[in-house]
């Protein structure tokens, strides 16, 4: 079956990811949000153009889903297929060095201490499962909105489930 790298325009976000089959993952997507796509992008590709897209993505709100321009996107995704893309793109600082990494550690000590197990972090909405699966990989971080639903959760402050380190390869 061929496989698909797509990118959904919501209008004031976008959503970039992988399927076999787009079209049952855009309805899916538009029944669950109750909101329509205003634009659909794929091109036949597969979950290695896929990380590549999302490492070029910038302002990540949770899961696939950025808010970013949808024909920036376009032209990215266009470019990784194209060849003139082939390397994830490097977060800088200001003065152009490596910033580092947030480390979640200490959010999950805290889950599993508070009795918090993926199933329920997924059926309570704490943590949508592929921000989960790719913070806990490190691939990824949580957005503020996310850190402030944690910390009410789990009474807690942000430095409790997150710290820098500037070493940490991801």
């Amino acid at each position: 079956m061929t496989e698909y790298v797509y990118i959904f325009d919501f209008g004031d976000k976008i959503k970039a990811g992988y399927s076999k089959n787009i079209q049952k993952r855009l309805r899916t997507i538009e029944l669950s949000s109750g909101v329509k796509a205003k634009n659909v992008f794929s091109i036949v590709g597969d979950r290695k153009i896929e990380k590549l897209l999302h490492s070029w993505l910038d302002n990540r709100l949770e899961g696939e889903f950025f808010a970013y321009p949808y024909s920036d996107a376009v032209d990215i995704l266009k470019k990784i297929v194209s060849g003139d893309i082939v390397e994830p793109k490097k977060r800088l600082n200001r003065q152009n060095e490596e910033v580092g990494y947030i480390k979640y550690d200490k959010l999950f000590d805290l889950l599993k201490e508070n009795g918090w197990n993926p199933a329920r972090i997924r059926k309570e909405g704490l943590i949508g499962q592929g921000t989960l699966t790719n913070i806990r990989n490190g691939k990824g971080g949580l957005d503020s909105k996310t850190i402030a639903r944690i910390c009410k959760v789990l009474n807690c402050q942000p430095g409790d489930i997150m710290e820098y380190d500037e070493e940490q390869e991801q």
